[in-house]
């Protein structure tokens, strides 16, 4: 007898029919299986490369390989990293939904600091920031948070923690054709309300001198010490034109009595004079959070009359032009 020919067709092709058919069975079994995904997803319709957020005026919008943390507290969660890989949002250690039922809250900020923990972000040093015709988004603090149950997507609404002041500046003719350069000058701060003073710009993005509560939505003092806060700051501005040029600047929102908020510019001629504007204030001494303040600014020669000095030969009329909320947006 030939056991060959028995072996491959009595009982070889039988085992290799009952071995296939297990394994239809198997992956059938496998591919019938639901295993829904129980991971936290963020939608792509939260909201300058470089992990910034697009400023279109005084409007914001998330861009490629910008960065939040996020916080949520039912499964205590603490500062994930999620990064814009557009048009979704991506993480390395993903969360995850308790049940169909349990109620999460989340937490949300930008820009992403690693040091950001149990709900206290971490404050851009304003100190930093670049005058422009658009407000510099690296420092622009946005928070959000949101309680819900499972869902497909969940979509933060962020507003804006700090106070953004808009300037149209315009500079007279006469100045204008002779000018070299100009700055501007904003102060704004309180010498007697603690052991060192405060002021309108953190020097610091350090936890241990200045945070930002998510809970409370509030700036938290920690530590002042005399470096934490600066009441002047001055930046050169950009290049002006023939009418209106707008600027922006970011400030802590607060109260500020001594000194009271206030502008001042200064200009250098093509003939190397410098000369310094007056000091008008801002009208207000309180700044709240997520909220435009507009100035229209007139830069003039002054009458050679009314004028002390040559250094004092140039004024500045401020008019406040709205205040709104609301607006600075994200997208």
């Amino acid at each position: 007898m030939n056991y060959s020919w028995f072996f491959r067709n009595c009982i070889q092709k039988p085992v290799v029919f009952v071995l296939t058919l297990l394994l239809l069975t198997c992956c059938t079994d496998t591919i019938g299986l639901s295993v829904p995904d129980n991971s936290i997803h963020f939608s792509n319709e939260i909201g300058i490369p470089s992990s910034r957020t697009n400023m279109n005026g005084s409007n914001a919008s998330f861009t490629a390989n910008d960065q939040i943390g996020v916080f949520e507290t039912l499964t205590n969660r603490d500062n994930v990293l999620y990064t814009y890989d557009t048009p979704n949002w991506t993480t390395t250690t993903p969360m995850y939904w308790r049940n169909n039922i349990s109620l999460h809250k989340f937490y949300a900020y930008y820009p992403y600091n690693s040091s950001s923990t149990g709900q206290a972000v971490a404050v851009p040093a304003l100190s930093g920031q670049t005058i422009s015709s658009s407000p510099d988004a690296r420092y622009d603090l946005l928070t959000a948070s949101l309680n819900t149950t499972h869902t497909a997507s969940v979509n933060f609404n962020f507003n804006h923690a700090l106070t953004l002041l808009k300037f149209n500046v315009s500079f007279a003719t006469s100045l204008l054709s002779t000018l070299a350069s100009s700055k501007i000058t904003i102060t704004g701060g309180n010498s007697t309300t603690s052991t060192y003073p405060s002021g309108l710009f953190n020097t610091t993005a350090s936890l241990s001198n200045l945070s930002y509560n998510l809970i409370n939505q509030q700036l938290v003092i920690a530590n002042n010490t005399s470096s934490t806060f600066q009441q002047s700051f001055t930046a050169t501005l950009p290049t002006l034109v023939s009418g209106a040029t707008t600027i922006y600047v970011l400030v802590l929102p607060g109260t500020y009595t001594n000194p009271a908020p206030y502008v001042k510019f200064s200009v250098k001629l093509i003939s190397l004079i410098e000369l310094s504007t007056s000091s008008p204030s801002l009208n207000t001494t309180t700044f709240q959070p997520n909220t435009v303040y507009e100035y229209n600014v007139q830069v003039i020669p002054k009458l050679l009359s009314r004028a002390n000095s040559p250094a004092d030969s140039i004024e500045v009329f401020i008019t406040p032009v709205k205040e709104f909320s609301g607006t600075h947006t994200i997208q």
